[in-house]
């Protein structure tokens, strides 16, 4: 029973570790899709999610499937506009091209 309970524990802290966050930086550039956008970020993060484009900690995406991303994005393109710093949550990987780089679940200003 012992030994169950550390596998799920190990299983269950490396989804943890996976997810990274971006405490605060300034976004270089914006690169806007018909259903998402890629973000630029002056201070790169880990690529812990170990997405496949070459320079994955330099860039994250968002897409527009719902509301709720449509809102972050336009907090993004606010933060771009007003030269401020912003931070991310991110976690999993979205397609660019034919790589993946890390995907934004949150926003924080």
């Amino acid at each position: 029973m012992k030994k169950l309970i550390y596998i799920v524990l190990i299983l269950t802290s490396s989804k943890l570790i996976a997810s990274e966050q971006i405490p605060s930086t300034k976004i270089l550039s914006l690169a806007v899709y018909d259903s998402y956008a890629v973000v630029r970020l002056a201070t790169p993060g880990q690529n812990a999610e170990n997405c496949s484009h070459s320079a994955a900690g330099n860039w994250a995406a968002i897409s527009f499937d719902s509301n709720k991303n449509k809102e972050m994005y336009s907090a993004i393109l606010s933060a771009r506009i007003a030269d401020k710093s912003i931070g991310f949550g991110l976690n999993g990987c979205r397609n660019w091209g034919t790589a993946t780089v890390p995907s934004i679940y949150r926003v924080d200003l």
